[in-house]
């Protein structure tokens, strides 16, 4: 559930940031019309970086993703396993029953 939990986290962590990149974008959208451009270039500085930022988490997210998909495969087989493990004694208690009652009516 770690995985999950860590998974979601940084989905919200990647909204957060598009959001913010967003928010830089209209800012330097509006420093254009009525400001300098050092201004200009500081926002779309911030901006390139909020988005870089978010690209990476976005590969992050999909990674994690594709782990926790690999992970719950894995589990799904170890459960199977043990499922058919634990059908084996009961398989070999009918396998028993079923010789003796052959060899008592020999």
């Amino acid at each position: 559930m770690t995985l999950i939990d860590r998974v979601h986290d940084a989905g919200r962590v990647i909204s957060t940031m598009d959001n913010k990149a967003d928010g830089l974008r209209k800012e330097i959208q509006e420093l254009k019309v009525g400001a300098g451009s050092d201004a200009v270039t500081i926002a779309e500085q911030r901006a390139s970086k909020a988005q870089s930022l978010t690209d990476h988490y976005k590969i992050d997210l999909e990674e994690a993703t594709r782990r926790r998909k690999s992970l719950e495969m894995e589990l799904s087989k170890a459960q199977e396993l043990l499922t058919d493990s634990q059908n084996q004694p009961n398989e070999a208690r009918e396998l028993l029953a079923d010789s003796q009652d052959q060899l008592k009516d020999v």
